[in-house]
This record gives C-alpha cells, sequence and structure tokens, in this order.
C-alpha cells in the first residue's frame, strides 16, 4: 500500500504528493478492497448456495425413506383392502350372471379381474415403482387423469361437508 509521506525529490528539495496522486493512491486502494469484498460476497454466496442443495438433498432423501417406509407398512392393508373389493366387485358379477345380464356381467367380472391384479401390483411392488407406473399412465391419459382428480376432489368435499354437517348436529 502506497502511504501518503511518499515525496518526490524536486530541485533539491522534497515535495509532497500532488493531491492528483493522492486521490489516484485512495482511488487504487479503495478499488481493490471492493474487489476483495465482491470476491468474499461471490464465494460466500457460493458456500450458501452449496449448503442449500445438500440440506435439500438430504431432506428430499429423508422424505422419501420415510413415504417408502410407511408405504411398506401399509403395504399390505392396501392390498388386502383392494382383494376385498374385488371380492366384492366379483359377487356383484355373479349376481348379475344369475340374473341372466352376461354382457354387463362379463364386463363387471373383467373389472374384478383387473382389481386382483392391482392388489397382487400393490403387494409386489415397490413405492418408487408405483409412482413412476402412475406417473407413465397419468402421462399417456392426462384428461382421464383430470377427470378422475375432479370426480376425486367432489367425493372428498361431499365426505368433508357431510363430516362437517354431523359434527354439528351433535
Amino acid at each position: 500500500m502506497a502511504t501518503m509521506n511518499r515525496s518526490h525529490s524536486h530541485n533539491g528539495r522534497k515535495a509532497e504528493l500532488e493531491p492528483i496522486e493522492v486521490l489516484r493512491d485512495v482511488k487504487h486502494q479503495v478499488s481493490e478492497v471492493a474487489s476483495r469484498l465482491v470476491r468474499g460476497a461471490v464465494a460466500t454466496k457460493d458456500e450458501f448456495k452449496q449448503q442449500l442443495s445438500d440440506a435439500m438433498q438430504e431432506l428430499s432423501e429423508t422424505v422419501q425413506e420415510e413415504a417408502e417406509r410407511l408405504f411398506q407398512k401399509q403395504r399390505g392393508n392396501a392390498a388386502r383392502k383392494v382383494d376385498k373389493a374385488g371380492r366384492a366387485v366379483r359377487q356383484a358379477a355373479h349376481a348379475l350372471h344369475a340374473f341372466r345380464l352376461t354382457g354387463v356381467a362379463d364386463l363387471i367380472d373383467q373389472t374384478a379381474g383387473h382389481v386382483a391384479s392391482l392388489s397382487d401390483y400393490i403387494a409386489e411392488r415397490n413405492l418408487d415403482a408405483i409412482l413412476q407406473d402412475a406417473g407413465d399412465i397419468i402421462k399417456r391419459n392426462r384428461g382421464l387423469a383430470i377427470g378422475v382428480l375432479f370426480v376425486g376432489g367432489l367425493a372428498a368435499a361431499r365426505v368433508l361437508k357431510s363430516s362437517a354437517l354431523n359434527g354439528v348436529a351433535r
């Protein structure tokens, strides 16, 4: 760093620095400090971004592990409920056959077969595979997916409304 006590020899005498030279030195020093500050701020920002990215990655892995753990815990219950629904659908198909409604009964019977295979699918697959397959189905059938979500939303709203009304009536 340059000091302000520099002097020049002029005709054998020491002369003080000219004000313009002092300003140049100050400007140079301020420029160096500002440059160091900018480099430090950029380094701090980059370090913060990396730490945030690492923390988000850890959080994502933790959430995925917990979701998989919960899925494993509930997989058997879900498969049994789907299987039970499949048996009910198969019984409905049998009843329709008894009434000689063969066309509708065959369609319901096919549906029961699909429900049974869904039960096996749930019991055999892990959460990642199921979510990947669901995503693929949604991508291929966006309109159907939107319709199913809409109907599901209406059904959920009706259940919630009914629950709220039952709670008020008590």
